[in-house]
């Protein structure tokens, strides 16, 4: 996963730290490739609405690597949110000029 899609575990006196998803042992996270389209996949969130689906998004568009972001309530009594995300494959990166 890109540097963008982190964990958050705790450390130390309450701080947070960044761990892999593949470390996530949770329930109410799961993650799904899209077998549609190359590098790109959806986050199911429950017990979560558009505060965290807004921050996740944004945080999202922050990494070059990533073509897309986005979130999605699917309905307003059910809470759980979709976050799905589009990479860029490597060889695609633009090269840097100098």
């Amino acid at each position: 996963m890109g540097p963008a899609l982190k964990t958050l575990r705790r450390h130390g006196r309450g701080g947070l730290a960044f761990t892999s998803w593949s470390s996530l042992k949770c329930r109410w996270v799961s993650y799904e490739r899209d077998t549609k389209i190359v590098n790109a996949g959806s986050f199911t969130i429950e017990r979560e609405d558009h505060t965290i689906g807004n921050i996740l998004r944004m945080q999202l568009h922050r990494d070059p690597n990533v073509l897309f972001a986005g979130y999605k309530l699917p309905h307003p009594l059910q809470y759980k949110i979709l976050v799905r995300d589009e990479k860029i494959r490597y060889e695609e990166r633009p090269k840097q000029g100098y």
